[in-house]
């Protein structure tokens, strides 16, 4: 079978296209034919070395794909040969291993995949969709103005639908291109803004009357995020999140901190890494996602798909932000 793997940290040049033996289930386990994977902007930082992880060489990326069950090892029960599946590697602690044409694993980490619900959308929304889903919970938007920043992103196209879903006053959706605004438009964003421009605060400031949003998402991090907590309300919340946010946290200067002082705010940050051990929420958090996509509720926005042998080109539009939604591998 065919893999894409790494032999070392670094450039997307790391990741090679391979032909490897197709592994055989063990006690407990089965073998799923990959249908679609699942890329995060983590991938990236973890190919690069910044993750503070060590990775066992080779290593093959991803934490997440759909597919079907095609053979069982010793001792299965309760799944059969082509049953639908998604697989949360992540759910595990397991940082890689999906990016594979079939993918050995325990029948404790499939999540059966419901037939309204395809491939590519199951493979799109396992770690985007519980992201937005438990940071709302973190911070809930009932009630509030939210501004999400990079709203036709992965997580940020799943906030903007769910907060309007859970209660949203507004919803005000930031993007860097006129593209990108109108997919967060035509999710139900309130109102569009390009942080791209220079006085995009200032817009922000008239939207809200003067007050600013409640509550920010933010993954974009750097002047973005100073910019931010310049418009955000009186007892405002930023939640900072995601891997490019956090890989450019920055320091609060001396009037940012006192802004946040005299100003009653707050700033948090949020991961759903704690949470995956909480009993039944996990089983809870994709069934509420199943429901919501299954009745057209929520839409998955897939953007961009690419042929497994050209995960390396898919890393390096994810690097450059030229990603619109949820990207995918098709083996």
């Amino acid at each position: 079978m065919k893999v894409v793997r790494l032999a070392r940290n670094g450039g997307p040049e790391v990741l090679t296209y391979e032909e490897v033996p197709t592994p055989t289930p063990g006690e407990g386990q089965v073998r799923v034919r990959v249908k679609a994977i699942g890329l995060n902007f983590g991938d990236t930082v973890i190919r690069q070395g910044d993750a503070p992880v060590r990775l066992e060489f080779p290593f093959i990326p991803c934490m997440e794909a759909a597919g079907v069950v095609e053979a069982l090892g010793p001792g299965v029960t309760g799944v059969g040969v082509g049953a639908r599946v998604v697989i949360p590697l992540f759910v595990a602690g397991r940082l890689g291993g999906a990016a594979a044409e079939s993918l050995v694993v325990e029948t404790s980490l499939l999540v059966p995949l419901p037939d309204a619900i395809s491939f590519e959308q199951g493979a799109a929304m396992m770690l985007q969709g519980l992201t937005a889903l438990w940071m709302l919970a973190h911070v809930p938007p009932a009630g509030r103005v939210v501004l999400v920043h990079a709203a036709a992103g992965g997580v940020g196209s799943w906030l903007v639908q769910l907060a309007r879903l859970k209660g949203a006053r507004s919803v005000i959706a930031t993007a860097s291109t006129p593209e990108k605004l109108a997919v967060a438009r035509r999710l139900g964003a309130d109102v569009v803004v390009s942080y791209a421009e220079p006085d995009w605060p200032a817009r922000v400031r008239v939207e809200t009357e003067g007050r600013g949003p409640d509550v920010i998402y933010d993954q974009v991090g750097g002047e973005v995020r100073r910019l931010g907590l310049e418009v955000l309300a009186i007892q405002g919340t930023l939640v900072i999140y995601g891997g490019a946010a956090t890989h450019q946290l920055g320091e609060l200067d001396s009037a940012q901190v006192l802004g946040l002082y005299s100003r009653n705010q707050f700033v948090t940050g949020f991961s759903g890494w704690p949470l995956f051990g909480v009993p039944g929420l996990l089983a809870r958090s994709y069934d509420e996602l199943f429901t919501l996509v299954g009745s057209g509720q929520v839409e998955v926005l897939i953007g961009q798909r690419y042929p497994l042998a050209d995960l390396a080109q898919a890393h390096r539009a994810l690097r450059a932000r030229e990603t619109t939604g949820k990207v995918l591998l098709i083996p």
